[in-house]
């Protein structure tokens, strides 16, 4: 029998938003205008927006990751191999000792949690499989990965942190073969 060690090939991208302070503000305006119709109905045991929120505040939070996906991705931008769209994007409010179980977002290209609020004691994003990942909540970040990869919050310490969350998708099949091609030239050995 062999045993084989795999690492993830996986990026993850984060980033703070400029304008994070006063953005953050509009955020939590709007999620208490949303309503938490999901609360404790989901993966996320913690208060919840609906699926799919809609205002100024996250649209420019949307227009920020599309953007930085391009930079990273730029084959992304050829619509001939389908157009990257957020398929839904929420925000959750968690209490202390409120979580979110272990899940991926299969069939999303790409996911997201944009920490909103993050008073002392705000549990971290974890990423699990073949490496472990802990991703620290800070006010104003981004975390972008693949759909893919599974992740979870554990039992927060806080109250009161709050994070956006949402995936994207191709419109039409045929894109997310193009991106994998080319994300497994760019990580090609040289020669």
């Amino acid at each position: 029998m062999e045993t084989l060690r795999v690492k993830s090939l996986f990026e993850v991208i984060t980033e703070k938003h400029p304008y994070s302070n006063s953005l953050n503000e509009k955020i939590l305006e709007d999620a208490d205008r949303f309503g938490y119709p999901q609360s404790y109905k989901t993966k996320v045991q913690a208060r919840m927006t609906h699926w799919n929120v809609k205002s100024d505040s996250v649209k420019i939070i949307q227009k920020w990751i599309y953007n930085l996906l391009l930079i990273k991705h730029p084959v992304l931008s050829d619509h001939n191999r389908g157009k990257l769209v957020f398929a839904d994007t929420w925000i959750a409010r968690y209490k202390k000792g409120d979580h979110t179980t272990q899940h991926n977002h299969t069939p999303a290209v790409f996911s997201f949690v944009y920490f909103v609020k993050c008073p002392p004691g705000s549990t971290p994003l974890l990423f699990t499989g073949s490496t472990f990942q802990q991703m620290k909540a800070e006010e104003g970040k981004v975390v972008i990965f693949p759909g893919c990869m599974y992740h979870y919050v554990p039992k927060n310490k806080s109250d009161d942190r709050v994070v956006m969350s949402g995936n994207l998708q191709f419109l039409h099949s045929g894109g997310i073969s193009e991106l994998l091609g080319s994300v497994n030239q760019e990580n090609k050995p040289q020669e």
